[in-house]
């Protein structure tokens, strides 16, 4: 049994029987946490699927690797926490995944758990990693042929397979039929989500709200084995559950990664924080508890929690680490309950400036023809993807061959729009000139080919190459369409995005990390110019400048902003 130090009491877990414990007396009502409970890592941004409700953000590139994760997670044992879920993309992708769990079960005390859509899930996988993963948890969609991978692993028999569904208006009166087929069909628990995003048709109102509660009363007098989602609980709290909460946890209880080495306070949240070191990660978390942020999506209902920051007394019951606990303050108590972690699953930009228009005018010509005959022979034989993934394809080779240089041999082009034989418009490479300038924009992937694009640009007579760089765009009153379009997202910005958190640290060079953005000259403590995407709109008698600070994107990615600009103004 490991424990861990939460706000007025001690966690237990033992990551074989997935049992926990919670204990509260007067003696450890002065207690603070030091870590988060759970981790949530996405370990990739490629999946096997499309789904459009997926809440992942596919501008985040894949920056995860084994060496990096092994010795993250081996300090976050040490740290106190306790569970990882990992997640995607779709984490079964990984490379060596198998090994990271075997290392990491070997080397530390976590528990570990894996989130997929099951599409690539074996049976000789589930007895590999027997006894090392605690539970997989399934996520079934119309079209991942969910019952076929329940019976493939024999779930019936085998006990480690939890299912994740997602319940939204089309489907909420199918709720209770659905939960007992799934346990028939051998799913030890089912755990129901709730959507997070901007579709406000995936979204429960209170129709559907009664709808939902009606099926889990049902599903409770049968004794089934159901899970809810936190976010659900503001609206359902008059239903049984462990614990009153006071807070989701978010940034608390559990702390997300994301592919690309950035922080969330949960999966869904809209602001990522970069680190590169352990702690870096432990300083964002700082941050974050005492930040709570809202995630800013549809379905988040943080807001809806009542916080309470009062110390506990004598007649009131005690509250740890959000749990508000059945019992006096002076009575010492132990929970137990089972359950495990689990985890529901960037941008790369390249800005290179040539001496001549005519030259930016070439390298643009060249990369848009490369890339489409890059696509034409991805899309002919499915099995390129794994064939060429991250490894150059036929026409990089040969433009290269063209130039008098060999493209780099493990510095293709990775990404979920060509690696499995698709041509996702949203998700393709976008390549936009303005003057002298081409900017190289990839909104989803693990790998953009940086290497042999610079050595292309130095050809082609670049005077400088950036990969994810500072950059300056003005816009005129004469550029009507991108002052509109700039407008829309200073009013966004004045209401939702102004500051996030502009508190120095004591690591001047993460300090850009913990300021999300900064509008005007010096609001908060980061000027204008040292922020590393910056736009200035040229009024008649003023002239507003945004600032954003790193790659944390507020109300999305800056640079898709720039790209939209500069496509305004060509």
């Amino acid at each position: 049994m490991r424990w861990t130090k939460l706000d007025g009491g001690i966690a237990g877990f033992d990551r074989a029987s997935g049992t926990n414990l919670l204990y509260a007396s007067p003696a450890t009502a002065a207690l603070g946490r030091d870590a988060p409970r759970s981790l949530q890592i996405g370990l990739l941004t490629p999946c096997n699927l499309a789904c459009g409700f997926c809440y992942r953000d596919r501008e985040a590139p894949s920056r995860l690797d084994k060496p990096f994760l092994v010795d993250l997670l081996q300090r976050a044992d040490r740290w106190g926490v306790l569970e990882v879920a990992f997640g995607g993309g779709e984490p079964l992708l990984f490379k060596g995944f198998a090994e990271l769990v075997e290392e990491l079960h070997a080397t530390t005390q976590l528990g570990l758990n894996v989130t997929t859509n099951g599409m690539l899930l074996t049976r000789e996988l589930v007895d590999r990693l027997r006894g090392k993963i605690g539970e997989y948890r399934l996520s079934i969609y119309p079209d991942n042929d969910w019952r076929g991978t329940l019976d493939r692993v024999d779930a019936s028999t085998e006990g480690s397979i939890g299912v994740n569904w997602l319940v939204t208006p089309a489907n909420v009166d199918d709720v209770a039929s659905r939960v007992r087929e799934l346990i028939a069909l051998g799913a030890r628990n089912v755990l129901l989500l709730g959507y997070k995003g901007a579709d406000r048709t995936l979204l429960l109102d209170d129709a559907h709200l009664a709808a939902f509660r009606s099926a889990l009363v049902e599903l409770e007098r049968d004794g089934a084995p159901i899970l809810l989602d936190i976010c659900w609980h503001p609206q359902l709290a008059d239903l049984p559950h462990l614990f009153p909460r006071t807070d989701c946890g978010a940034g608390d209880d559990i702390l997300a990664i994301t592919a690309d080495r950035a922080v969330q306070a949960c999966s869904f949240a809209d602001r990522r924080i970069p680190f590169e070191s352990f702690e870096q990660l432990q300083l964002v978390y700082r941050m974050l508890r005492a930040a709570r942020p809202h995630a800013n999506v549809g379905g988040c209902t943080r807001d809806l929690f009542t916080i309470s920051t009062k110390p506990a007394s004598p007649s009131t019951k005690p509250i740890v680490s959000g749990r508000i606990l059945p019992v006096d303050t002076d009575t010492p108590a132990l929970f137990a309950w089972q359950g495990r972690a689990s985890s529901n699953s960037g941008a790369y930009t390249i800005l290179a400036r040539f001496k001549t228009e005519d030259a930016a005018r070439l390298f643009e010509r060249e990369l848009d023809t490369m890339y489409q005959a890059h696509l034409d022979f991805m899309v002919e034989d499915s099995d390129r993807a794994t064939e060429y993934y991250q490894k150059p394809t036929p026409p990089l080779t040969e433009l290269a061959k063209r130039y008098g240089f060999e493209w780099p041999a493990d510095n293709g082009f990775a990404w979920e729009g060509d690696s499995f034989g698709e041509r996702a418009e949203a998700d393709q490479l976008q390549i936009e000139r303005f003057g002298q300038n081409v900017i190289v924009y990839l909104p989803y992937g693990q790998e953009i080919g940086d290497r042999g694009l610079a050595e292309l640009a130095k050809k082609l007579g670049a005077a400088s190459f950036g990969f994810n760089p500072a950059f300056r765009v003005v816009v005129r009153p004469s550029d009507r369409p991108a002052q509109t379009k700039v407008k829309e997202l200073v009013d966004a910005l004045e209401s939702e995005y102004l500051v996030f958190d502009s508190r120095r640290t004591e690591d001047d060079e993460f300090d850009d990390a913990v300021l999300d953005l900064v509008l005007g000259d010096d609001i908060g403590e980061q000027p204008f110019d040292e922020c590393e995407y910056r736009v200035e709109v040229v009024l008649p008698k003023t002239t507003i400048q945004l600032g954003f600070a790193s790659t944390i994107g507020g109300l999305g990615d800056v640079a898709k902003l720039v790209i939209d600009l500069a496509a305004i103004k060509n």
